[in-house]
């Protein structure tokens, strides 16, 4: 996903000066020896600390990725696109976060014609 200029000079920061030495391939680690890639329920924790900070209702990382891919299907973006985005093996997959807005989609359905009288 395309990153604010702020954003990538955070992370490039945090890469060269503050992400400790370790083997790991992930980009984000513990910052507590061993210096392993960070778990789900890490990120979990972090975003839910970041909602508390913002004065948001806590959600989780699935649900920026549900906003993402809808964000992406509602301005045109094919699944084929969304899931290489979302790095998805199989359709199916992004098809679980990128789903129709049946609300939107109500507003153009049509009234089903009444049959002629016989």
């Amino acid at each position: 996903m395309p990153l604010p200029g702020d954003v990538g000079e955070a992370w490039a920061q945090y890469l060269l000066h503050a992400r400790p030495k370790t083997t790991a391939t992930t980009v984000f680690v513990t910052m507590v020896a061993p210096f392993t890639a960070l778990a789900t329920s890490s990120v979990t924790q972090v975003l839910a600390r970041a909602c508390s900070r913002a004065g948001v209702a806590r959600f989780g990382p699935h649900r920026i990725r549900h906003a993402v891919a809808c964000g992406l299907l509602d301005a045109g973006a094919s699944m084929a696109e969304i899931g290489q985005l979302l790095r998805h093996a199989h359709e199916r997959t992004t098809a679980i976060y990128a789903k129709v807005d049946q609300a939107r989609l109500a507003e153009l359905a049509q009234p089903c014609p009444q049959g002629a009288a016989r």
